[in-house]
């Protein structure tokens, strides 16, 4: 049976050891339905064969963690929730709009901003204005107070 996708030219991850160079994946359905040197993949190439070539990159499993501390995870839906967030702009927006409808609030907390969302998995200074205000308060997960903020010229600060 032709695979679905076939991912080639690159080390394959398969947990147990050193990844396996010169291999081949093979999926079919939603399935790594075999693990074969290169030089047998042609055989599981069919006329609708989508051939992914690593180019020399790691081929590793993903990994997915879906779990949740309750108490956190209610407490952070009452403040700045940046869950939503669809790149580093729009977190640093969330933050802002936040800011602008608590304005009571002495210090802007929060959480829910995803790695993904910044080059090297955490907020840098090159950053918007108002998430560089975070430098004000340098360290990690130390949120900015107002005063901070304000002394960037900013109504809020990120955490």
């Amino acid at each position: 049976m032709p695979a679905d996708v076939l991912f080639t030219g690159g080390a394959v991850f398969t947990g147990t050891g050193e990844p396996l160079h010169g291999h081949a994946v093979v999926v079919t359905g939603d399935r790594i339905t075999a693990v074969v040197p290169e030089s047998e993949a042609s055989a599981h190439i069919g006329e609708a064969t989508r051939v992914v070539d690593l180019g020399g990159a790691l081929l590793s499993p993903g990994f997915q963690d879906a779990h949740v501390h309750p108490l956190s995870a209610g407490v952070e839906l009452l403040m700045c929730n940046l869950t939503e967030a669809t790149d580093a702009a729009d977190a640093v927006a969330r933050v802002e709009a936040y800011a602008d409808a608590n304005p009571d609030e002495a210090w802007i907390q929060g959480g829910g901003w995803s790695m993904d969302h910044f080059p090297g998995g955490a907020p840098v200074r090159t950053l918007p204005p108002v998430a560089r205000c975070r430098s004000a308060c340098p360290g990690p997960a130390r949120p900015a107070p107002r005063a901070a903020a304000r002394r960037c010229g900013r109504s809020a600060a990120a955490r």
